[in-house]
């Protein structure tokens, strides 16, 4: 999870993000939060077990735009449309796996 730091100076909501040094401006309160709150819920670096036995990183972004996937030298990118009927599969074979 993200966390992030808002505050106003020089008549601007600032959102400043914990790590890099990086904030962004904003004109309203209201696109400050918003902002800080899509940032919190972005998902973080996940360690997943492969059927092998071995460990790797799997790195979510999420971008307006889409979301990018990357895992052992495979990425793969997501378009707005493909999110939905995605998390829908996954829900239901999460699922399936709980009730085997």
């Amino acid at each position: 999870m993200s966390r992030c730091r808002v505050f106003k100076a020089y008549c601007a909501w600032h959102v400043y993000e914990c790590g890099p040094k990086r904030y962004e401006t904003f004109t309203t309160w209201a696109k400050a939060m918003e902002y800080a709150n899509r940032k919190s819920r972005l998902a973080p670096d996940i360690t997943i077990e492969d059927p092998s036995g071995q460990f790797g990183d799997l790195t979510a972004t999420n971008k307006r735009e889409y979301v990018h996937l990357k895992s052992s030298g495979d990425t793969f990118t997501l378009a707005p449309h493909e999110w939905k009927p995605l998390a829908h599969f996954l829900l239901d074979v999460a699922k399936h796996q709980e009730e085997a």
